[in-house]
């Protein structure tokens, strides 16, 4: 009787004591102190901020398992599973300890310590810059106007970098120089002006 009466009060006070948050993790939109200990990794002004945070996906959540990561270097953080960018080489790059889960109903990049995206060439996160107007690039030299480009091919990070001198381009307006036209490329370097045919 006596061991039984030690084994419910054991069982009992280890219920007690339970708590349920612990199994969800920090800022969860379930469970209590949602959200309390994650700081968002990219500000909204960041040069890189609409590419990191798939605001060309769908981007509401309602818990963190709604967000997924994609993009070739699964750089983006959105509510979409199955995101495809185009594989250039990005000036700053998302920490390997960065999340992606559920802040304010959105899918964004976070962390647990504080820490935030530098901007390009800050300490910590330095960027190499692309090389001016006329550099050389690879075994070419680029012209007057052209940049060096640099993107990885369809292996993606795990295979080689390639450079392309070009202009680079936005494909939502018109910045390209007469005659040419904004044509994305997707395994090479990205929104780029060509010639049109």
């Amino acid at each position: 009787m006596m061991l039984r009466l030690a084994f419910a009060l054991v069982v009992a006070t280890s219920l007690m004591g339970c708590d349920s948050s612990k199994n969800n993790p920090p800022g969860s939109k379930s469970g209590p102190g949602a959200g309390s200990s994650r700081t968002p990794l990219i500000h909204k002004n960041h040069a890189l901020f609409a590419r990191y945070e798939g605001l060309s996906q769908q981007n509401a959540c309602q818990v963190d398992t709604d967000c997924h990561k994609g993009g070739c270097s699964r750089e983006v953080c959105s509510a979409e599973p199955a995101v495809n960018t185009t594989c250039e080489v990005l000036e700053v790059k998302i920490p390997e300890s960065a999340g992606c889960g559920c802040l304010d109903n959105q899918c964004l990049w976070f962390t647990a310590d504080g820490d935030v995206l530098p901007s390009s060439g800050e300490a910590g996160n330095p960027a190499t810059p692309p090389p001016p107007d006329g550099a050389t690039c690879g075994n070419k030299t680029c012209e007057t106007g052209e940049k060096c480009i640099e993107y990885y091919g369809v292996a993606g990070p795990a295979g080689p970098r390639f450079h392309e001198c070009g202009i680079p381009c936005n494909p939502q307006k018109s910045s390209c120089p007469e005659g040419m036209t904004c044509t994305t490329i997707a395994d090479g370097p990205g929104p780029v002006c060509r010639r049109r045919s």
